[in-house]
């Protein structure tokens, strides 16, 4: 599937968007295993931490589930090795949904307790308690959902990771059930598509903003 390769002339970094289809419910019982896959990657001296941002490809990343869009995004942005960040995602994210996978227990159990603080940080103050009522409205869940989130979170093993990182998260890097963005200087435009088609995405290049399908919205 063709993408879209966008050049802007006013920044240095490369940002990248990719989206797969995921989740649909907040109240999926699937969500809390995710979540946790997710936060075992990207937390701090994690995997992506180490091999994205420590080599300096990438300054930020992450993969997050919205399933109120029922999409899974994974995100580069300020970029200095947009394709090496790319690959590098790839390669982290096809050694743990391999069958053989190795699971630092260490790990694991941060990526428990960060998110787990995470959720709670999201009622740190009675504006915030106002914030998340109204959320749970459009999320359409109970007045108490963080809560019960966390209790998820909580009792969440590596077994459950073993089990939706190939149901949700393998098809992120699949060409046929995804669809990248990029946008960069256009000086590295040609560079980066064909690092890109090295690895297997077809991208549609736009030198410039005013050339791609966004000028015609």
């Amino acid at each position: 599937m063709t993408a879209p390769y966008v050049g802007l002339g006013c920044i240095e970094s490369s940002f990248l968007c990719q989206t797969t289809g995921c989740l649909q419910d907040f109240s999926d019982p699937d969500l809390a295993p995710l979540l946790v896959f997710l936060q075992y990657l990207t937390q701090l001296e994690g995997p992506m931490w180490r091999q994205i941002r420590g080599q300096g490809l990438s300054y930020g990343y992450s993969i997050v589930p919205r399933p109120n869009e029922g999409l899974l995004y994974l995100a580069l942005y300020r970029s200095t090795n947009c394709v090496g960040a790319y690959k590098e995602a790839r390669n982290i994210l096809e050694c743990q949904l391999s069958p053989g996978a190795q699971w630092e227990v260490s790990l694991f159990e941060s990526a428990r307790s960060s998110l787990i603080f995470e959720v709670i940080e999201r009622e740190k103050n009675v504006g915030d308690m106002v914030t998340q009522s109204l959320l749970s409205y459009f999320k359409a869940v109970e007045h108490d959902y963080n809560r019960r989130l966390v209790q998820l979170i909580a009792g969440v093993t590596v077994e459950d990771l073993k089990r939706v990182g190939p149901q949700y998260v393998a098809r992120l890097f699949d060409p046929i059930h995804s669809q990248t963005t990029v946008v960069c200087h256009p000086s590295k435009v040609d560079e980066i598509a064909a690092g890109f088609k090295e690895l297997g995405r077809e991208l549609s290049v736009y030198p410039s903003l005013e050339d791609s399908l966004l000028s015609h919205w």
